[in-house]
């Protein structure tokens, strides 16, 4: 497949290769077709610079302090010499150089290269260029270094990923997966899925990003992502699977944004702010490009909750193949449809389903230098900022590829033909041939010789015709099968062989004919040469250069009819293709015809569809005035709502408030009751004792009379009844537990004295027990400001006081 290119690299001695640093040391190594990458690395190790190679992050110091105390040097004196001699100190032991290399990694092509291949097997020529780049992305001008770096391509566009055999260009053969198939069209359900998903790409997808960038010009960047290719490829049907179209689309706004980095990034301060202002736009526009195809993805094309990852994955041996083997390798697979569950597994299956070879012995594959097993995540060991990966894996091929054709034309030269030798008498000398010499020549002297006898088994390599062999004249034309004769060196040594046999038949002088297509014949007759030569071998020399003459006159005629004949078929190829060429321009006037067709109907479509829109946005606009009012009412309901949950909680409290007066009403009714209780008693009490003082009085009236119409009696102490007594100490003692159960304090259950404080519902508390809570504990109202004296309860605890004093007194 690529024979003419590996031909051009054979060609070249040596190779220029520029390679480029983040820290610009740029510089051009040359290199030889076969090198190996691991060599080209020392030479940009060589050759890259302090700087860089200072430059490979902390793990610097950690090495330079290891170093410092495995030796006798001090960190101060180390310190002191300058950067090359550090640098040369470092690398004595050979791990600077591992660090370096675990710290950068070599790109060419917008993908991470191998040690093991070789500037042929990579597809190299003259201006390629390489770049060595920190693994972990550090900061903004390492990421801008990349992007810079990505968008420059290897000069030969025909080889994608080396000079081996590619399958699945330009879109990528369908990902195999064991446990799900991702559009690999393997039954009717997979293609129909795929069409549908194309035919919304090209109706739904493709018109909706027209819209988004087909806005205000004055909100619009001056540069917009150009469509027309996709849609042309939708319309023609070029796209197989929907992941193809969709990896388009990602590629294309991918590099418009990076772009517009690169725009920021190189922008001189007078043109930053314009310029700023130009990227914030086309951010603007990216990310709501791929806003929508995340959509889409998500909604139509991804499978099982999986994502699509849309980077090129390629799949092959070791690009470790040279000029000689390249054919031998086996082909590279590129891989389309990888998503988030695409696991090292699925590649290997997928490589060997795609090359026909199932039983082919790959057990895992390897990424930059390091070896994941089939259960690894593709996704977690590809470099997130790169969109193409090789995976590789180690296979032994033979040294030299090139069959019996190429090795002659190899050493005799691609285009090398015998020329034509005038035709001479048999008596006079053997012109001689000439052929083109790659190593030393072996000059031998034809001596004359009238007649030789050719052995049988040289007759039988060399047929010939019943006429006598006579130049190249007595030599006829021979079939196109038997002219393309060619002196092989399997065929060299058996005439070597034959040589030998006849010699010792015939007794002659032993000279060993080495003959072998690294020593080219050269018969001549140069003067100088060997006298020794016998006259049976000089006889068989002359006679076998006349039959490799007459071979080659005729080889030379048969060519030259065959590049006749083929003459004649290039003008009737030419007139067909004139031909197919009207038939192409035929065709694209159709095409055109039939696209000016579409596009009329397109149009039409485009203007119901337009119209439908329109309507559309007035219903919508009709739909969200009445959104708008019925959110305006709901507001409303929910504002007439509070006041109305307002007015019930005032309402509530109002009730509780009219149950809590209603309770100290009954309260105070009954408290009032059972004093008039008391008065009354009192009263009754006052009244029998009055009536008691009376009757005493009369006693003592009538006493007096008596004492004065009679003599004195003896007086005698009159004791007062007792039963009026007790009813009046039972009473009092009732008196008195009614008001220690009125003046009893809910907190502790004593009797409350002076000072008596309460709540704003009146209910009391003693003195001792109100500093030491915060809230009344039968309403649970928070006691607020100044505390508040009872003074009805004071009142009550007083009129306490008193009636158990006079119930004291009365008891003695």
């Amino acid at each position: 497949m690529y024979k003419a290119i590996v031909n051009e690299l054979e060609k070249c001695e040596t190779i220029d290769i520029r390679v480029r640093s983040i820290e610009g040391n740029d510089f051009v190594l040359k290199a030889k077709p076969e090198e190996k990458i691991e060599n080209i690395k020392q030479e940009i190790w060589n050759n890259i610079g302090a700087k860089t190679q200072m430059n490979i992050g902390d793990g610097i110091l950690d090495f330079m302090s290891d170093y410092v105390q495995n030796t006798e040097m001090s960190y101060f004196s180390f310190c002191a010499l300058d950067q090359d001699d550090q640098i040369k100190m470092l690398a004595q032991s050979g791990k600077f150089y591992q660090l370096f290399w675990r710290h950068y990694m070599l790109i060419f092509d917008g993908h991470i290269i191998e040690d093991e291949a070789t500037v042929v097997g990579l597809g190299f020529t003259t201006g390629d260029e390489l770049a060595i780049f920190p693994r972990q992305i550090i900061g903004k001008n390492e990421n801008l270094f990349l992007q810079l770096f990505l968008g420059i391509k290897r000069k030969i566009h025909d080889v994608a990923t080396g000079v081996n055999v590619l399958h699945g260009s330009p879109f990528g053969c369908p990902m195999i997966s064991k446990e799900k198939s991702f559009h690999s069209h393997s039954n009717p359900v997979d293609v129909e899925q795929c069409e549908y998903e194309l035919r919304l790409l090209e109706t739904i997808l493709m018109p909706t990003f027209d819209k988004i960038i087909s806005g205000e010009r004055i909100e619009l960047p001056n540069y917009l992502p150009d469509l027309k290719r996709v849609k042309s490829m939708l319309q023609l049907k070029c796209y197989e699977h929907s992941y193809d179209c969709l990896k388009d689309l990602h590629d294309l706004f991918h590099g418009y944004l990076m772009r517009s980095n690169v725009l920021l990034g190189l922008s001189s301060p007078q043109e930053l702010e314009a310029t700023k202002l130009e990227a914030e736009r086309r951010e603007t526009i990216y990310y709501s490009l791929m806003e929508l195809i995340q959509k889409f993805e998500t909604s139509i094309t991804n499978v099982e909750g999986t994502l699509t990852l849309f980077y090129s994955v390629y799949i092959g041996p070791s690009r470790a193949f040279n000029q000689y083997n390249y054919s031998l390798a086996l082909p590279s697979v590129q891989l389309g449809g990888t998503h988030t569950d695409t696991t090292v597994g699925d590649l290997i299956d997928s490589y060997k389903h795609h090359i026909g070879k199932e039983n082919l012995d790959v057990s895992a594959l390897i990424y930059d230098g390091t070896q994941y097993l089939p259960y690894v995540l593709v996704k977690n060991i590809a470099h997130k900022k790169l969109q193409k990966h090789y995976f590789y894996f180690h296979h032994d091929i033979a040294d030299d590829g090139r069959d019996i054709d190429e090795l002659l034309d190899f050493i005799d030269g691609e285009n090398a033909v015998a020329s034509a030798l005038p035709p001479t008498p048999p008596s006079s000398l053997t012109p001689k041939i000439k052929k083109k010499r790659r190593k030393n020549k072996i000059p031998l002297q034809r001596q004359k010789s009238d007649s030789f006898t050719l052995p049988e088994e040289a007759a039988k390599m060399f047929p010939q015709s019943a006429e006598e062999v006579d130049g190249a004249r007595s030599l006829p034309i021979e079939s196109e099968e038997k002219s393309n004769f060619k002196l092989a060196k399997s065929d060299t040594d058996q005439m070597s062989k034959i040589w030998q046999e006849y010699s010792d038949k015939n007794s002659a002088d032993k000279m060993v004919f080495a003959g072998s297509r690294e020593y080219d014949f050269d018969i001549t007759e140069e003067e100088g040469g060997p006298s020794d030569m016998s006259l049976e071998k000089a006889g068989y020399l002359d006679k076998l250069t006349t039959i490799i003459a007459a071979k080659a006159q005729a080889e030379w005629e048969n060519k030259k009819l065959g590049f006749e004949k083929l003459q004649e078929e290039n003008d009737c190829i030419e007139g067909k293709i004139k031909e197919k060429e009207k038939d192409l321009d035929n065709h694209k006037v159709k095409v055109d015809e039939t696209i000016d067709m579409r596009a009329k109907e397109m149009a039409k479509f485009i203007g119901l569809l337009s119209q439908a829109e329109d309507e559309k946005e007035e219903n919508v606009k009709k739909v969200g005035k009445l959104d708008m009012e019925i959110a305006d009412l709901q507001a409303k309901i929910l504002q007439i709502k509070e006041e109305q949950k307002a007015l019930n909680s005032k309402c509530q409290q109002c009730d509780e408030q009219a149950d809590k007066l209603e309770k100290k009403r009954k309260k105070l009714e009954k408290y009032m009751e059972s004093e008039m209780t008391k008065v009354i008693g009192e009263g009754d009490i006052i009244k029998d004792d009055i009536q008691k003082l009376k009757d005493k009085l009369t006693e003592n009236a009538k006493a007096t009379e008596d004492l004065a119409n009679s003599e004195i009696p003896k007086t005698e102490v009159v004791n007062p009844p007792k039963e009026n007594t007790s009813r009046l100490l039972d009473f009092m003692a009732g008196s008195i537990k009614e008001k220690e159960n009125d003046l009893e304090c809910p907190v502790c259950f004593e009797t409350a004295d002076v000072p008596i404080f309460m709540c704003s519902e009146m209910h009391l508390i003693c003195s001792s027990c109100y500093p030491k809570i915060r809230e009344c504990p039968e309403c649970r109202v928070p006691y607020i400001g100044a505390a508040k004296r009872h003074r009805y309860a004071e009142k009550t605890a007083e009129e306490l006081r008193k009636l158990r004093k006079e119930y004291e007194n009365m008891s003695c």
